[in-house]
């Protein structure tokens, strides 16, 4: 079974300037549109009513909680292995995300060929200087891999926003909570470099399929054009 577990909350940064157009609505939205209301449970972490009435447009499992954003994180990973069988595939998505046409194809092919699965092809892994230390002279060293829906990479870290198999997240679990819950905000970096040390593959398809609207969205792709479908009429 293919889960996603999608947790949004009012609370946290503004949008940067080069996403002066992007609202959480926006990113739920075309979230809903390319995944779908099944099997989807969305967390809504200090949440207003208003943003809680637009999410229950969708016939989804909602579940309010005022946990932060680390307590929602690890809320979210211990629900998924309570409630989930090991073999189920399951995404967990940050809700400043834009996803592309046929992600979810994407994220079932790229767990044939590694543990962990971003669709987020991260701007940081190609910028000089960047602010990634494994990454030299605009790029990182790493193995690029085809399969029948295009090209991916391996890659040395990722956000929160990944697919996985019940089973790895059970196995992963000390390493997971090794770095994610020592303040309010996850370390997404340092935990994908300790799953690293242990031979776990993270792959992205290159170019990205979904980006974080952030400073570093992924290359290549209108991400604004992207959005203009789900904006407000």
């Amino acid at each position: 079974m293919f889960v996603k577990i999608y947790r949004i909350s009012d609370k946290g940064s503004p949008f940067p300037q080069h996403f002066n157009f992007m609202t959480k609505k926006i990113c739920y939205r075309n979230f809903m549109d390319v995944f779908g209301a099944q099997n989807t449970i969305v967390i809504a972490d200090n949440c207003s009513q208003e943003t809680i009435s637009w999410i229950k447009e969708y016939y989804v499992e909602l579940i309010e909680t005022n946990l932060g954003n680390s307590g929602s994180l690890k809320f979210a990973f211990q629900y998924a292995r309570d409630n989930l069988s090991e073999n189920d595939g399951i995404y967990f998505v940050e809700d400043d995300f834009l996803h592309l046409e046929q992600s979810e194809l994407y994220l079932r092919e790229g767990l044939t060929i590694g543990d962990y699965v971003s669709l987020y092809d991260h701007l940081d892994k190609y910028m000089i200087p960047s602010q990634n230390p494994y990454v030299k002279d605009g790029g990182e060293d790493t193995k690029v891999l085809l399969t029948r829906f295009g090209h991916w990479k391996y890659t040395n870290s990722t956000v929160q926003t990944f697919y996985t198999k019940v089973k790895t997240l059970i196995e992963d679990w000390n390493e997971l909570h090794l770095f994610n819950f020592k303040s309010n905000i996850p370390d997404s970096f340092n935990t994908f470099i300790e799953l690293g040390k242990k031979d776990r593959k993270i792959v992205t398809p290159i170019p990205g399929r979904a980006t974080a609207c952030d400073n570093f969205p992924s290359p290549l792709i209108n991400w604004g054009e992207v959005a203009k479908k789900y904006m407000e009429k």
